[in-house]
């Protein structure tokens, strides 16, 4: 079984792309939404490590398929789809040890951030409204 950890120890780097779409939307919910500092940092550190997770491993998975040749792969909404969060779960639950009630945190925080780009109209769809908590 794997150590349990429940506080990051470090704040990931993401693609310009990556970080343009987290600063959208901190933006947003810092200036359209009543809620408390901590909360919009921590809806915004839980969304930055989730994009960094994909970027990441698009990277893998572009050089495991012999495309390299970027060195990175940026971060695009319309890239999420319901098993890259699923995904993700598995990878907070199995990799990082998390407890569910940190997951889940993680997990509302993409489903904010998703229902968000939907009306934005940055998506057509959100990949996170059918994703189900940690029990």
């Amino acid at each position: 079984m794997p150590p349990l950890m429940t506080k990051r120890t470090n704040t990931p780097s993401l693609t310009r792309l990556g970080q343009r779409a987290l600063d959208r939307f901190g933006q947003q919910v810092r200036e359209c939404e009543d809620l408390r500092p901590a909360t919009v940092r921590n809806y915004v550190s839980d969304l930055r490590h989730f994009i960094a997770w994909c970027e990441e491993r698009w990277q893998d998975e572009d050089s495991a398929d012999e495309r390299a040749g970027e060195t990175s792969i940026p971060f695009a909404p319309l890239a999420v789809t319901t098993p890259t969060i699923t995904a993700y779960r598995t990878f907070l639950q199995s990799t990082r040890g998390l407890r569910p009630a940190s997951i889940n945190h993680a997990l509302i925080s993409l489903k904010r951030y998703f229902a968000w780009a939907v009306d934005a109209g940055l998506i057509a769809r959100d990949p996170a409204k059918v994703v189900k908590l940690v029990e």
